[in-house]
């Protein structure tokens, strides 16, 4: 252990701190989710969004001010790259989204029927809400907390840690434990990496907006603002379709061997500038 390495007490408040902050914002978001009831039923994401936002700022103001520590700390800075990088976390998302998507078609059995009264109005007042939605949870997850594990017990602990909170969090949300722990953790693995590599949430929150973003254009029930509705290659309903195992497993799984392989060369690459 060098002289500038922290210590095992370090590393333990920094483990705790983080799964506080993370519960501390799951609470504050719980609370302030009670105030969309004020806000017109078309307006239900956009409240949600902006007051889930709040209350992730709100709880980093608080801990990064009883640790005397700034905003740019703990990644929450606007820069001259923090728009790049954005929108190479959507290009990004789209990709790992979209072709996960297509694994799920193919390998279920699945056809993309196009929606000729879809908009593009009705699609932009559906799809930007959901870029305060994303903003909300890297702030929650891939703000302070994150980069305090990052200092403390180094990238690839720090990045494993949040992911599984993140995923408790859509489980204490009322996800299923697959869903949750399949679905959102091994999501957040990526997420993180994307935090690590910027130092910052403007990759990873448009990674996030894409993700969620894509999976918004299409639908296996009647479409309305959607682009495509899901159908049976088949041409059967919909409502006798059960997921293949191979469907189901292998878009995860390729994603999780992805999200291990950028985390490990993000590893080594700090790893040799603190050795050079």
């Amino acid at each position: 252990m060098t002289a500038n390495s922290p210590t095992r007490y370090a590393k333990y408040k920094a483990i705790v701190l983080a799964v506080l902050f993370c519960s501390c914002f799951t609470l504050l978001l719980m609370l302030f989710s009670m105030g969309k009831q004020l806000f017109p039923a078309s307006a239900e994401r956009w409240a949600y969004g902006l007051l889930g936002t709040a209350a992730g700022l709100l709880t980093t103001l608080a801990f990064i001010r009883f640790e005397k520590l700034r905003l740019a700390d703990v990644g929450l800075q606007w820069r001259k790259t923090t728009l790049p990088y954005f929108a190479q976390g959507v290009l990004l998302g789209v990709l790992v989204m979209g072709s996960m998507a297509a694994m799920v078609f193919v390998l279920g059995g699945l056809r993309l029927q196009w929606n000729t009264n879809a908009t593009v109005w009705g699609l932009l007042l559906a799809i930007l809400p959901l870029i305060p939605l994303a903003l909300m949870e890297e702030i929650g997850f891939r703000g302070y907390a994150l980069q305090r594990l990052q200092k403390a017990v180094g990238i690839r602990s720090a990045i494993w840690i949040t992911a599984l909170l993140f995923g408790v969090y859509h489980l204490l949300n009322g996800w299923s434990w697959q869903a949750a722990m399949l679905g959102t953790t091994i999501w957040g693995l990526l997420f993180a990496w994307a935090a690590c590599k910027q130092q910052g949430i403007a990759m990873s929150t448009g990674i996030h907006f894409a993700a969620n973003m894509t999976t918004s254009l299409y639908t296996d029930t009647t479409p309305t603002f959607q682009l495509w509705q899901i159908q049976m290659a088949n041409g059967s309903s919909m409502q006798t379709y059960q997921q293949t195992w191979l469907a189901e497993w292998v878009p995860h799984v390729l994603l999780l061997l992805l999200s291990i392989w950028l985390i490990e060369r993000l590893v080594k690459q700090q790893s040799k500038l603190r050795d050079a």
